[in-house]
This record gives C-alpha cells, structure tokens and sequence, in this order.
C-alpha cells in the first residue's frame, strides 16, 4: 500500500466515518483512498468552515475529528477554525496536503512553514517526510490528541509520501482514545478538603468544561455532591455544560458580559472542576475574590493544575471517584450543608435574573432577544442546540435555567461565525437528532456557503437567525463605553437571510412573532431539507434593555 492508503485504512480503523474538507494541491492521491475505505467526504467552500465541522464533531462526542485541507493559504484558513480547538481542548486531526519536496526549501509550489505556523494552538505539529515517519507520526499525532487532555494536532503531508510505497502494516487495536487509569486521591488529600469544607461558610463550585469530558457520570457525582451539602455552583459561560435539568444550587452562568449574581466575590471556598482560570473568574484575585479565601482544584491534567493560581489544594485525578470519597468522607465527620449560605445564594440569582425575565417580549410589536429565546426554549431540550452570537447568546445565557450536555456554543474562544458548519458537524455527530442553531445575522453572515454544502450533503437541520442588523455586542460596548457617537462600522444591512436560504435550494422562513416562529420551527424540521428562520428583533441585549 502508499502512504494515502495507510492514513485511510489508519482512520477507519479508528472510527472515523468522515472527514470534512476542501479540494486542492496535494490531496488527489488521498481522496479516492479514503473513498475506498468507506470515509465520507464532506466538501466545505472554506477551509475554516471544515475545521469548525470537526471542532464541533469532536466537542459533542469526544472522538475524534478530522479536516483535511490543502497547501499554502489553505492552511492558514484552517488554523482559523482549529484555535477554537486550542480554546476548548477539542480531538481535532489537521491534515494538510503539500507539494512533493515540500520541507526542502527549493520553492514548490505554496511552500512555507505550515508546522511552525500550526504549532501555537497544537500538542503536536509535524511535518511527514517519508513513507517510514507517516506509520509513527500519525499513530502518534492521533494518541496526542485523544489522551490527557485532549486538543489539536496537525500534520503537513507531502504528495510524494502520499504517492510512496509501504510495507504492509498490522494494524492492530484501535488507538486507545481515552486515559483508563489515573492518580489515586490520597486519605491525607482528602482530609484537607473536608477540614477546608468544615471551616467553609460559603462555598462555591465552579464547573468548567472539562467537566463534560470526564463523562456523565462522573458529572453526576459532582452535582450529587453539591446537592448533598448544598453548595451553589456556576458555569464559565461559554463552557460546556453538564447541568441536564433546573437545580436549586444552579447559579446561572460566570463572567457574562451581562454581569453574574454577586456569589465569587463573597465565596470564602471556591471549588474548581475541570475549569481554567481565566478572567471569566474575575482570574482567582482579589477584589475579584476574598482575601482569605482558599482555592481547591480539581483536574486529570498537571499543566493546568497550577495555570493561573497556585491552589491551597491540588486534586490530579478523574472526579468521579474523587468526589463520591469527598462525599463519603464529608458524612461520616458530619459536615452539615450550608442551608443558608444556599438560600442567600438562590435569593440573589433570582434577584439578579428578575430584570431580565421584566424585559417584554415584544417592543411596538417586533420580538426582543428575550422574547426570541422564549418562544424557542422548548425546543431547546430535545434538540442539539447551538448558539452562534452576541447579544442573542447572552439572552440564552441569562434566561437558561439550566446548562445542559446538548447545548454547545462557540466555546472560550468566544468567536462567532462557527454556527453554521458547527450545525453540520452535529447533525454528523448525531444523524438521528434534531438539529437547532440560534445565531446572530452578524454571525450567520460568516459562513453563508456552507447551506450550499449541507443541501448538497442532504444535511438537514433549522437555523434561527435573529436580525438586529448589527454586530449587536458590539454596538452594546461601543454606546456603554463611548456613546452613541461612538457607534462605528458595527451596523449591517438588512439581508433577507430567507431568500439567500431559498436562493442556495434551502427552505427560507421569515417569521416576525413568537407563534409564527414556532410552527417554522416544526415545519422546518418537516421539510427534509435545511431551514433557515429570518427573524428581525429589537436591538439589545440584557444589560441593554433591562430596568
């Protein structure tokens, strides 16, 4: 067999039942190899588009995604989708194509550094330049991105090592996608905590995304904790989540732009679980958090064990153990919940939440951002939903009453404009699911091309695109901080976000009250084909339109 036949036997055999990618120099040896071994592929009309299909494959499922893209600026496109990889810490593999004798220097065609632009936002960049390296380097490039923590990986393939010929190779067992065993917490680790969580008046939890990797049991045992002992807890927004259903201990999301309830700063035990300390945190320092307050952290991984604070006390371990002994443990001392640290908690997020549930639903007859994301929420459980925006995502993130696993958003790079593909990536991560992407017109206007790949993919799903003619967001920082005067090359057209679905052979609505809104929904879940909702709202979002 060549080299483009071994990455194709080598993918299927690890599962990998399509690749998302666009057409170009170095790849014509690889696609009818990975046409052989049974791989779909699904050809974008942009490269970043093809990275954000995979990022958003590997974030709801936890395998791998792979984007094959070709040389030059190419690549460049690409790297674009893959940092959001980097943010989120998602499997992706980058293959990127390339001239025979690229990496000597002479000039091929689109020759550059690819690895060294590549390697910032990978555990792993290579370049393969024999037939020899591709067998190792790509087993290898595969266990990179599946064990520890998991993130992107790339690798720049020459066609003339796709073109070389190898010897035949045993496969074997799949790669192993997954850590089987980790450290033990041990008794005297334990006891900290629970003397840390006996002292502790105001604990809070703070679940970051992670914490969907670990599984959902393991997230279970930590929201079986918290109820336990009734400590609050909250979501870096942004983050995947693992609260299925409304609790009482949860506390909506942290470092919204819309602001949080004031829980962090009065906290004097700050407990995180798998999330990163960043400035959506207030990044652990005061007058963010008490002087005295103490930090445990709680993760598999030891570079971010002390990314960003040096923790009181450091857990390497999966939390589903760890937390069932803490549990266990915390019972057999007697530590007692903290009923009323929970009840001042839930007082101030519903105090908190009550300005922008007033907001009205409607304003001279058209919907606001709240009244849009009402009239969807009850397709919002039995759907994989993702949100794509500003404003409009900062409406989910104030009037969500829980966070739950089939939600998926952007992720802590905070970009948008990924909705579109990433809706294409779900709907081939879950064929048999309802689709549903709520975004912004800013954000939808990104990767317009793309209902042309899902039509021609018979990818079916429904967008919901909510037209302020703005970049809503920003409009909103630029009043708040300059004034209106202010307000610069932050406004858009009115595009008719239906008639360009209709135009690409899509199914267009456009729809301008909640009743109307719903039956689109339903109809275009019906019509076997993707929809796109047009639907023109006030201009706000939460800090901008409550009382």
């Amino acid at each position: 067999m060549n080299g483009a036949e071994f990455i194709a036997k080598t993918l299927k055999n690890i599962g990998v039942d399509f690749v998302s990618t666009l057409c170009g120099n170095g790849l014509h040896l690889l696609y009818p190899e990975l046409v052989k071994a049974g791989i779909r592929l699904i050809d974008v009309r942009h490269e970043q588009a093809a990275a954000y299909i995979a990022d958003t494959y590997a974030r709801l499922t936890g395998r791998i995604g792979v984007c094959i893209v070709s040389s030059g600026v190419a690549h460049a496109m690409a790297l674009s989708g893959l940092v959001n990889s980097y943010f989120d810490k998602a499997p992706v593999l980058l293959i990127t194509g390339a001239s025979s004798g690229y990496g000597c220097g002479k000039g091929v065609f689109q020759e550059f550094d690819q690895v060294r632009l590549a390697s910032p936002v990978c555990k792993y960049s290579e370049t393969v330049n024999s037939c020899e390296e591709l067998v190792f380097k790509l087993r290898q490039a595969i266990s990179f991105a599946l064990t520890g923590t998991t993130g992107p990986v790339h690798l720049t393939v020459p066609e003339n090592v796709l073109r070389e010929e190898v010897n035949e190779i045993d496969f074997g067992k799949p790669i192993v996608e997954s850590v089987s065993a980790l450290g033990q917490i041990r008794d005297d680790i334990i006891g900290e905590v629970i003397e840390l969580l006996n002292r502790s008046f105001k604990p809070l939890l703070i679940l970051g995304g992670n914490l969907f990797y670990y599984g959902k049991e393991a997230a279970e045992k930590v929201l079986e904790f918290a109820e336990t002992f009734s400590i609050p807890f909250m979501v870096p927004i942004w983050d995947r989540g693992v609260v299925d259903k409304p609790s009482i201990n949860f506390m909506g999301v942290i470092g919204a732009a819309s602001g949080s309830p004031k829980l962090l700063s009065d906290a004097d035990l700050i407990i995180l679980v798998g999330a990163r300390v960043d400035y959506r945190i207030g990044f652990l320092t005061p007058p963010n958090i008490r002087e005295d307050a103490k930090i445990i952290r709680i993760d598999f991984d030891i570079q971010q064990m002390f990314q960003g604070v040096d923790p009181d006390v450091s857990i390497i371990t999966e939390p589903k153990i760890t937390f069932m002994k803490i549990k266990d443990a915390a019972l057999r001392r007697g530590i007692q919940p903290k009923n009323d640290w929970i009840a001042e908690a839930r007082k101030r997020y519903l105090t908190f939440r009550e300005k922008f549930e007033n907001v009205p639903n409607e304003i001279d007859g058209k919907l606001t951002g709240k009244g849009l994301v009402e009239a969807i929420k009850s397709f919002t459980s039995n759907t994989v939903f993702l949100v794509d925006g500003g404003n409009i995502g900062q409406w989910v993130h104030m009037l969500a009453e829980s966070y739950p696993r089939n939600w998926i958003t952007c992720g802590a790079s905070g970009v948008v404009g990924w909705g579109l593909p990433g809706a294409i990536g779900a709907k081939l991560a879950f064929p048999d699911k309802k689709v549903l992407l709520l975004s912004g017109d800013g954000a939808f206007g990104f990767t317009l091309g793309e209902i042309y790949t899902a039509i021609k993919h018979g990818i079916h799903f429904v967008s919901v695109v909510a037209v302020d003619e703005a970049w809503g967001i920003v409009v909103s920082s630029q009043k708040r901080l300059v004034g209106e005067e202010g307000v610069i090359a932050s406004y858009l057209p009115n595009i008719r976000y239906d008639r360009v679905a209709e135009a690409f052979g899509a199914k267009g609505f456009f729809v301008e009250d909640a009743v109307s809104l719903k039956k689109a929904i339903i109809e275009g879940f019906n019509c076997k084909r993707p929809a796109v909702i047009h639907v023109p709202i006030v201009w706000g979002g939460p800090r901008d339109l409550a009382k």
